[in-house]
């Protein structure tokens, strides 16, 4: 069966994504402007519309949200929040509001062939290699959220990646033991990277952390302490 225009247009490449974006031969740089404008445009009614399916509803705090914050900084309000406005008359600012608008179009969570794509198997690999159980939507907040620069920069990206497994890890066993399914059994754990990592003020406010009842914590970081 054919796909329809619109799958066909969702799954373009990302390599045809990078060259729509250049400026082309004898394209003056105001119609520049208006193309890239209007596929930017086109880019944040999809987000708009993708945000209501399922496994897609924190699609517009990626990518989306920064673009928010780039028209408004423009002026750009209510039902007005769109590239596709007046260009700035001031050199500098058409050329900045010209790179906001290829930023956009060139980041992997402005469309979702990009999402999917660059999380998916991203999300995929880091859960076969540190133990962990990533969904794609979990790593894309963890990164999109700037908690994984913040940790990397302290410990290491493998070893946060390795120490997050052992920590999600826990907390599967953790659950079960709170509801009464199972005793704990972490006999063999590497739990000392986890256990500074929990303690951690920079993971006190991470994605992660949100994801654990108060009651879970708790006994995650007892456990750790065995």
């Amino acid at each position: 069966m054919a796909k329809s225009r619109s799958t066909k247009h969702e799954y373009r490449s990302a390599e045809r994504y990078k060259s729509s974006i250049e400026q082309r031969a004898g394209e003056s740089d105001l119609d520049y402007y208006t193309r890239l404008a209007k596929q930017a445009d086109q880019r944040l009614v999809r987000l708009e519309k993708l945000a209501n399916e399922p496994g897609f509803e924190n699609v517009k705090k990626y990518a989306y949200a920064a673009a928010m914050r780039d028209i408004e900084s423009y002026g750009g309000a209510g039902k007005k929040m769109r590239f596709n406005t007046k260009p700035p008359k001031a050199p500098q600012l058409f050329r900045e509001k010209i790179m906001d608008m290829r930023r956009f179009l060139s980041a992997p969570t402005s469309s979702k062939a990009g999402i999917v794509e660059t999380y998916g198997k991203r999300a995929e690999s880091i859960n076969k290699t540190y133990g962990t159980n990533f969904t794609w939507q979990d790593l894309a907040d963890f990164f999109q959220s700037g908690d994984a620069d913040k940790l990397f920069k302290e410990y290491g990206s493998k070893t946060v990646m390795r120490a997050i497994g052992v920590i999600q890890y826990t907390q599967e066993q953790v659950s079960d033991h709170l509801n009464g399914n199972q005793n704990l059994h972490l006999e063999g754990i590497p739990k000392d990277v986890a256990k500074e990592i929990m303690s951690s003020p920079k993971f006190q406010n991470t994605s992660l952390r949100k994801s654990m009842t108060k009651e879970e914590r708790a006994k995650i970081r007892e456990t750790l302490r065995r």
